[in-house]
């Protein structure tokens, strides 16, 4: 078992001690470079499903207190199982991967609170399983499953995101449908009585979409167009869409001018994104510097450049912080760190993004309080708190630098 020993850069300016962390969902990459393809899913980035490419890759997604991971398409779990986010077929939890249950590859996999969706290689149709009281899982029902069920009437998809407790996918033809839980208008229905749909939603009937990314309470989406819409909760300007904004939007609202946006990821009350000449910006909730701007306030509501470099491929971020790496493979970590979630050796927490050592990365996924990530040598490797075996290590201690861990 190895552990990355880890290293003390940082960009920007200022470092600080806090404490204070949920669950991240979205796509993991699987491929790289600074402006994903279209199409392509995300921890924060994937590649474009179409029939089969990207089902040898190594990918990994960190969900709020599991993690699942694809292995020449076969996919593996670990952590809580309590609604059966694993995909085991029972209620058992696991210290270490456990591969989910049936004979399906996959091209790409997003993990959600305490359920998992995935594109099946060669159909490209959507699977989910685990939680569903809310319908996240898209069957026309709130029962949970245990193992991958396909997700109705969608038909083949190119990128899914998997949000808190709702669930997020783009078709073919480059519709954008939403399910699950509505609450706070993720599910952009004007309608504020219904509170969830357990079929898939249409956002946005005459617009189209390449890239969707989901949060605890909101949604953004890159459009055809390269533009960001986002919509639901805004308490905190998550949505970035600056001054004077209601605190909740149940229509796709854009954001800023800029119509070059080419991946994001959303955490519990925040977003980042990068942009076509590969720039870092990120908005929402700072209150525990997950933005990674030091001196920025509690509440950002509208875009906000990330330090100055240029080289950025892909960004993943959660409720207390996020992690973002550059073309070359430096893996870059910033926000809480009170469970060693940033694997820099320490529990410190860091105002901007601190370098994390180790071979060249090649995608990173963070959950709640714990991360993951790939390597050009195609390991995985996760950090952070581990109660419930979320690291996939075989045991339960925290850890605080990358720590390998064995893919079946």
């Amino acid at each position: 078992m190895r552990s990355f020993a880890f290293a003390a850069g940082v960009i920007g300016t200022g470092m600080a001690a806090a404490s204070c962390g949920f669950d991240e969902q979205l796509f993991v990459p699987v491929s790289t470079g600074a402006a994903p393809a279209l199409g392509e899913a995300g921890s924060d980035a994937a590649s474009t499903v179409d029939g089969g490419a990207g089902s040898a890759a190594l990918v990994v997604a960190a969900g709020q207190t599991f993690t699942c991971a694809l292995n020449h398409g076969r996919a593996s779990c670990w952590g809580s199982n309590v609604a059966g986010a694993l995909g085991s077929g029972d209620y058992t939890g696991h210290a270490s991967p456990h591969r989910v249950v049936g004979d399906r590859a996959f091209d790409a996999i997003t993990s959600g609170a305490s359920h998992a969706c995935a594109i099946e290689t060669g159909s490209s149709l959507p699977f989910c399983w685990g939680a569903n009281a809310r319908g996240q899982l898209g069957t026309g029902d709130t029962e949970l499953r245990l193992a991958p069920t396909v997700v109705g009437d969608l038909g083949p998809v190119k990128q899914m995101a998997a949000g808190y407790d709702f669930t997020c996918a783009i078709t073919r033809d480059d519709a954008l449908f939403c399910w699950g839980e509505d609450h706070e208008g993720q599910l952009a229905i004007a309608d504020v009585a219904v509170e969830t749909s357990s079929r898939p939603v249409r956002i946005g009937a005459r617009t189209t979409f390449r890239f969707v990314a989901a949060g605890q309470g909101h949604v953004c989406a890159i459009r055809s167009n390269g533009t960001i819409a986002c919509w639901g909760r805004n308490t905190v300007g998550q949505l970035g869409l600056g001054d004077q904004q209601p605190i909740q939007v149940r229509t796709p609202t854009a954001v800023g001018t800029k119509s070059d946006w080419a991946t994001l990821d959303l955490g519990q009350d925040s977003a980042c994104a990068i942009d076509a000449a590969a720039g870092l910006f990120c908005w929402g909730d700072n209150a525990a510097f997950q933005l990674g701007v030091a001196g920025a306030p509690p509440s950002v509501l509208a875009p906000l450049a990330v330090g100055s470099a240029s080289s950025w491929a892909d960004v993943s971020v959660d409720a207390f912080g996020g992690c973002a790496r550059e073309r070359e493979g430096s893996l870059w970590c910033w926000g809480r760190n009170a469970e060693g979630q940033l694997g820099l050796g320490d529990i410190v927490a860091r105002a901007t993004p601190s370098r994390v050592s180790g071979p060249a990365w090649s995608s990173v996924s963070v959950g709640r309080f714990h991360t993951c990530a790939t390597t050009s040598q195609r390991a995985v490797a996760c950090t952070g708190a581990n109660t419930v075996g979320e690291l996939g290590v075989g045991d339960k201690d925290r850890r605080q630098t990358f720590t390998e861990v064995t893919i079946p």
